[in-house]
């Protein structure tokens, strides 16, 4: 087992992310144009990599635990799944260009999930806005109900 491996996982995590970030930005821009179709493509496309993403995911974790398995690190495993405590577990055993490495994915990866993060919330922003404009405009066309149907505006 090698860090090359974790590194290699990291690097296709981070292509999964970018790729994840833009489907999702084209989500916005459906969200946007009101283009239901695009929404449609945009969300099919957000659960593929969704599942892709999740999957490389435990792929990492099953070559860090391996890794931590062969090199008998005795205090809590559990803590070391943390990409920053895996990197400080490891630094005295492995080359310090691999630490490197390993450090510069893992800050890549932590932008580009906040990104990820960001482009989501907003997402989450104009749909609740859609939805509240919806039902004012459904409140507005049909009226109270305490109303009589003749006394309703059309």
């Amino acid at each position: 087992m090698s860090i090359n491996e974790i590194i290699n996982s990291l690097e296709t995590q981070i292509h999964n992310l970018r790729n994840f970030l833009v489907i999702i930005k084209s989500k916005q821009d459906s969200l946007i144009k009101r283009d239901i179709e695009a929404l449609s493509l945009s969300m099919e496309s957000e659960e593929k990599f969704i599942a892709k993403i999740d999957k490389e995911e435990q792929n990492r974790l099953m070559l860090m635990d391996n890794l931590i398995s062969e090199i008998e690190y005795n205090d809590d495993k559990k803590e070391l799944r943390k990409l920053p405590n895996f990197i400080n577990a490891i630094s005295g055993i492995t080359e310090e260009g691999e630490i490197e490495l390993l450090k510069e994915k893992q800050e890549v990866v932590k932008d580009l999930t906040q990104k990820v993060i960001k482009v989501n919330g907003e997402n989450r922003h104009l749909i609740e806005n859609a939805k509240s404009l919806l039902k004012e405009i459904i409140t507005a066309a049909v009226g109270e109900r305490k109303q009589s149907i003749i006394d309703r505006r059309i």
